[in-house]
């Protein structure tokens, strides 16, 4: 590897940790530079000799991948609480809103393990008589069970679903396969 960014091209250094999540620090026993496109002359002063090139669009798709991220949050939390707006204005039993929201959230849990068998109609029918039984399971949890007791409920209801469709629609148990 180079020892420093390309002559002739202006770069800037960003120094980064292959495993530090945090740009524009050095942590400390970094173990290299990572140079990218920008107004400044850079220079090779990095210590270790290991340098990467970085292209502009590795940053960029990172920053863009943040905005939708933060755009995906907000985006659930309006849903969400416009949801439960909408229940508290046609007097809706806040239960149902549970109910519904966590037979929902089923879908992006566990869909895309069973991504193929959707073809099938009575896997669709399957799966959505698990959902209704996943949204009355966790709003009786949240009735009538101490909270510690929940991750063991929930654990042996996808527990009776992944048996049931294995032994309904012969889906093998391990993840690789799905």
């Amino acid at each position: 590897m180079p020892s420093g960014p390309p002559a002739g091209l202006k770069y800037r250094r960003l120094w980064c940790c292959h495993s530090s999540s945090v740009r524009g620090l050095r942590p400390p026993r970094c173990s290299g530079a990572r140079w990218f496109l920008c107004g400044s002359q850079g220079r090779n002063r990095c210590r270790t000799g290991q340098v990467q090139a970085m292209r502009l669009e590795e940053i960029t798709k990172g920053l863009r991948d943040r905005f939708l991220l933060v755009g995906a949050a907000l985006l659930v939390c309006l849903t969400t609480g416009g949801s439960f707006f909408l229940g508290e204005v046609y007097h809706l039993n806040p239960a149902w809103l549970f109910f519904a929201w966590n037979s929902i959230l089923l879908i992006p849990i566990l869909g895309r393990r069973f991504r193929s068998q959707f073809k099938r109609p009575s896997f669709i029918f399957f799966f959505f008589a698990w959902m209704c039984v996943h949204g009355a399971v966790i709003v009786g949890l949240l009735r009538w069970v101490p909270l510690g007791v929940w991750p063991l409920a929930v654990l042996a209801e996808f527990a009776a679903g992944f048996i049931a469709a294995h032994l309904l629609f012969g889906i093998p148990l391990k993840e690789e396969s799905y």
